[in-house]
């Protein structure tokens, strides 16, 4: 009768949680795909940034709802300007990307902080390609041009106290026979309009939603 040897297997002694915790962890520099309906809590160090990857029809618009839990962040797609979000602790609004002719978009959140955590929830919540999408996708372009340009203004107010009543505002312009490139719109998270200066210039008027 002949013996034969059992070959003992080393024990790595790794629990199930620190496996989980090690399948999860993300790279500062990592991409992560945004899941549609789905909520992605961020954490991030001081300067941190990472890349999330959209997935869909191609050419279609993403609607994100981004809400932000506390310290300073910039988000930017391609073809549109970065957007340092100036939202405040528990702050939300909505954000558009349109995805490209292979159906796929990225989109970088930044952490503009020098020393804290920055932190913040998106969430995926459509993917469209519905005229309604387009034409919000084509204010957000002109809205973050006309933000980019107003901070390197001197004395520039900031985004909420830009314009304190909107409604008042409309009403002024129409006083003024101002003609409007697109009409007040309402969003989940703000007010906007578009209209012509006396140049022909086009011109945004926003108006963050109260939380």
């Amino acid at each position: 009768m002949r013996n034969e040897s059992r070959v003992k297997r080393p024990y790595l002694g790794l629990s199930v949680p620190f496996l989980l915790a090690a399948m999860i962890a993300v790279p500062a520099n990592a991409q992560q795909l945004l899941i549609a309906g789905k909520t992605l809590p961020l954490s991030l160090d001081a300067k941190q940034s990472i890349t999330l990857t959209l997935q869909g029809q191609p050419d279609a618009f993403a609607v994100l709802e981004l809400s932000l839990s506390g310290g300073l962040v910039l988000v930017a797609s391609p073809a549109l300007p970065s957007w340092p979000l100036e939202l405040g602790r528990g702050g939300r609004t909505q954000y558009i990307v349109r995805l490209l002719h292979d159906g796929s978009a990225h989109l970088e959140v930044r952490s503009r902080e020098e020393s804290r955590t920055a932190a913040l929830q998106i969430t995926l919540t459509d993917i469209r390609n519905t005229p309604d999408l387009a034409q919000l996708y084509q204010s957000e372009g002109v809205f973050l041009a006309g933000e980019s340009a107003r901070r390197h203004l001197p004395g520039a107010p900031d985004a909420k106290t830009a314009i304190e009543d909107f409604d008042k505002a409309i009403a002024h312009l129409r006083a003024h026979h101002v003609k409007f490139k697109i009409e007040p719109m309402h969003t989940p998270v703000c007010h906007m309009a578009f209209i012509y200066d006396s140049e022909g210039s086009l011109i945004c008027i926003h108006q963050r939603k109260k939380s």
